[in-house]
């Protein structure tokens, strides 16, 4: 049991310290590993979650996005976290408290992937609309030609 909180308390050091020095290029892999490890976390326990503790800990991580967003530079998102959640739930331990801090930067890193994901369908979508514009544009070029030509 020590060895397991122990374990939490790393994790969640790792995790804010990976939020932290997320910008840095030679970081990423750090940030990848706390991410990929909190999805763990999160793909286990959240579905056994009562729903209000699910709708608790989604606007938390809601809460947390709009944070990351305002803040620029020295961001505290665990200290950030303690406070929203102990705001939210009334009665919580220590133990509890790093589990549900794991939990919503779980949900806040997902839904960044999920944000992510759309930009990137937007961004391809925009480029298909470009060339086909662009296309477009040179049949109507090879048209006025051509028509010049013809009249000389």
């Amino acid at each position: 049991m020590r060895r397991r909180r122990i374990g939490l308390r790393f994790l969640i050091v790792f995790l804010a310290a990976a939020t932290l020095q997320a910008a840095a290029p030679d970081n990423r892999a750090a940030f990848e590993a706390a991410r990929r490890r909190a999805l763990e976390v999160r793909g286990a326990l959240l579905p056994k979650a009562a729903p209000s503790a699910r709708a608790k800990i989604a606007g938390s991580a809601q809460a947390s996005r709009a944070y990351l967003a305002g803040c620029r530079q020295s961001c505290d998102l665990y200290g950030f976290l303690s406070m929203d959640l102990r705001a939210r739930f009334t009665r919580l331990s220590e133990k509890e408290l790093d589990l549900l801090v794991v939990l919503v930067f779980a949900e806040t890193v997902d839904a960044g992937s999920e944000v992510r994901r759309e930009l990137s369908i937007a961004y391809d979508r925009s480029q298909k609309f470009i060339g086909t514009l662009s296309n477009i544009m040179a049949k109507i070029q090879t048209t006025d030609d051509s028509i010049v030509q013809n009249m000389r």
